[in-house]
Order: C-alpha cells, then sequence, then structure tokens
C-alpha cells in the first residue's frame, strides 16, 4: 500500500535508480525486516514503527510495516531529511 504521491515519484526517477527502488520495494513486500534493506527505525508510536530503507546511493523508503501490509510513506532523496515525519507524528 502506498501513500498517493509515491507511485508519481517513483514514474519520474531515473531508469536505474527506480529499478533499485522497485527491488527495494519487493524486498520490504517479502520481508520488512530484511538485513540487506540498511534499516533505520525513525519512529516509534504506540505500536506503529516508521522505518527508512536504504536503496540506490542517495534514494531511501520510508514505511510502516503492518500485520496485514506494509505502508509505504515515501520515497525521498537523502537530502530532503524528515521533518515532514514531525507533522505527521507529532
Amino acid at each position: 500500500m502506498f501513500a498517493p504521491d509515491v507511485e508519481t515519484f517513483v514514474r519520474v526517477l531515473a531508469p536505474s535508480v527506480k529499478r533499485k527502488v522497485r527491488e527495494g520495494f519487493d524486498r520490504i513486500r517479502k520481508d520488512p525486516f530484511h538485513p540487506e534493506l540498511d534499516l533505520k527505525l525513525l519512529r516509534k508510536i504506540r505500536s506503529e514503527r516508521v522505518l527508512r530503507a536504504r536503496v540506490a546511493k542517495d534514494y531511501r523508503i520510508v514505511y510502516s510495516p503492518r500485520r496485514d501490509h506494509t505502508y509505504v510513506w515515501r520515497v525521498q532523496h537523502r537530502r530532503e531529511g524528515y521533518d515532514w515525519l514531525e507533522r505527521l507524528f507529532p
């Protein structure tokens, strides 16, 4: 499950980055805690965990693994930062 702007953002990426992001999606879908994802916990609020997976050299997938699915909040360049998380999870 994706946030509305995720698919739009991925569509405009360079082909090599797009391929790596889609490979990241596949790994997350199979195992949201896969060791090759280079995970970092960004937030934990009650039972909601927000993780960051590094894909490509400079891109990150921000997602929340849930019991029956995984929600992808955002795909972003690393320079964008995570200020938006403060607004989402105050």
